[in-house]
């Protein structure tokens, strides 16, 4: 199934950027009304834009007051919506693993989050965002979602988030998502890279894939809102789903969700698969994917990135 795309071009002012979302906008509504609704989240919504004024990146914050005129949402809301994971990451899963190919790491990765009728699934779409008239980066994402949850920047590196549950309290910083962005625009290379997302304060818990051009270029880094740990690949190949193996949670309940009950069978299944028919393509990658003891009744999206080659592989399973 064919997944539509979108050119973002950075050097535009912020309130230009997203004018084709007037053409997407009932699916934009109807994906951050669904969200802001099921966090219950009134109590929430007071406190978000002062939250945002703060700690969102100021060209991020600016895209997303442009986005709630364009689709007719209180700004609120749709900063809510895009801030979902800080404000709810337990719903999360994901499968990822990177692994050692002739032509750089290959980094591969299952979205597994709930959604409406899998609405997030026949929404995805695919945003390029360019500098100079060229790509400097892209995401896969939906509409009216400036963050980044999975991203590859041709010629430097390739990430994709898994949520984690840890005892630490959210802190007051930059969001995750907004900070993969930002990572993905600014940093220089793969080591750059893996500093900021290893160094930077978050609101919340993560699980961050990080992987270069380079062979042996491909990492977890396991955080908390304000700690991290950085887990190496073994034999070429590292692998992630939704529990810390590096770093200490701090007591953290390891079956609070199905996400964690089935973390460890699916990180054993996609790591097995992987050392034994070490993939090199995307179509092999995504039959790893699709393993039955991989993929989850709520994974909305796969994807294959190469750094090294500028490959964006999406597959929506619905």
């Amino acid at each position: 199934m064919d997944v539509p795309s979108h050119d973002i071009d950075l050097d535009a002012p912020a309130a230009e950027r997203w004018r084709h979302l007037a053409e997407d906008a009932d699916a934009c509504r109807r994906m951050l009304t669904a969200y802001v609704a099921d966090l219950s989240a009134d109590a929430v919504l007071d406190r978000i834009e002062p939250f945002a004024t703060l700690h969102v990146p100021a060209d991020q914050l600016e895209e997303l007051r442009v986005i709630a005129e364009i689709v007719d949402l209180p700004f609120s809301e749709v900063v809510l919506g895009n801030l979902y994971y800080d404000a709810l990451a337990f719903v999360f899963g994901c499968t990822a693993f990177a692994i050692d190919t002739d032509d750089g790491p290959l980094h591969a990765r299952n979205l597994d989050w709930w959604s409406p009728d899998h609405v997030l699934s026949t929404e995805t779409v695919v945003y390029r965002f360019l500098r100079g008239g060229r790509e400097r980066f892209s995401t896969v994402s939906w509409p009216g979602y400036v963050g980044a949850l999975s991203g590859v920047a041709p010629g430097r590196f390739a990430v994709t988030l898994n949520a984690v549950l840890s005892d630490e309290p959210p802190q007051l910083a930059i969001p995750i998502t907004s900070l993969l962005r930002q990572t993905l625009d600014e940093a220089a290379d793969y080591d750059d890279a893996v500093a900021r997302l290893r160094d930077t304060p978050v609101v919340a818990s993560a699980l961050l894939l990080v992987s270069g051009v380079e062979p042996g270029q491909m990492c977890v880094i396991e955080r908390t809102p304000t700690r991290a740990a950085v887990r190496a690949p073994t034999d070429g190949l590292v692998s992630v789903t939704n529990d810390y193996r590096a770093l200490d949670p701090g007591g953290a309940p390891r079956d609070a969700n199905v996400l964690s009950e089935t973390s460890c069978d699916r990180f054993d299944r996609a790591t097995e698969r992987a050392a034994r028919e070490r993939p090199a393509t995307a179509d092999a990658a995504l039959e790893i994917l699709s393993d039955p003891r991989v993929r989850m009744t709520i994974t909305e999206q796969q994807m294959v990135f190469s750094a090294r080659t500028a490959a964006c592989r999406v597959r929506r399973p619905y």
